[in-house]
């Protein structure tokens, strides 16, 4: 026996089939994911508009115990450099803040967001760091592409 498809109307009309809940929930539920990414966005362009607020006292202790324990260390002076007390750290840390405050403007947006999402991949996050990454992302931009046809020197 064939199968016969029903021509008749079937119980609810399309349009209610189309706009049922049980239809609506994943789209809402993209738009909601969307809204949230997008202002998330939003607060991430905002907070690198000013100098973040970065805790350094914990990397500044790191530091101190790092130095208490080389003070004793070598003989020969080498590892004067790295001797770091906590205050000095965090004098240091106050004096790059400072300076970032001064220049975070001069600084491009997207050069901005990439060095303060380097704070955030792990480690101790550091003011000296920041501004140093800034710096050196704003040399490596503003150096001229080197030739195509050109060869780089040669070590020796």
């Amino acid at each position: 026996m064939p199968i016969r498809k029903s021509i008749e109307p079937q119980s609810r009309p399309q349009a209610e089939r189309r706009l049922s809940p049980r239809r609506l929930a994943p789209a809402i539920t993209a738009i909601a994911i969307v809204g949230v990414a997008i202002s998330a966005g939003a607060r991430g362009a905002q907070a690198a508009d000013t100098v973040p607020t970065l805790n350094v006292a914990s990397g500044c202790h790191a530091a101190s115990i790092v130095a208490a324990s080389q003070k004793h260390g070598r003989a020969d002076g080498l590892n004067e450099g790295l001797r770091r007390d906590e205050s000095s750290c965090r004098h240091e840390e106050a004096q790059a803040h400072a300076k970032l405050s001064q220049v975070w403007n001069t600084f491009s947006g997207r050069q901005r967001g990439h060095c303060v999402r380097l704070m955030s991949y792990g480690g101790s996050p550091s003011y000296v760091e920041l501004l140093t990454c800034l710096e050196m992302g704003k040399a490596a931009a503003a150096t001229p592409p080197m030739p195509a046809n050109t060869k780089p020197p040669a070590d020796g």
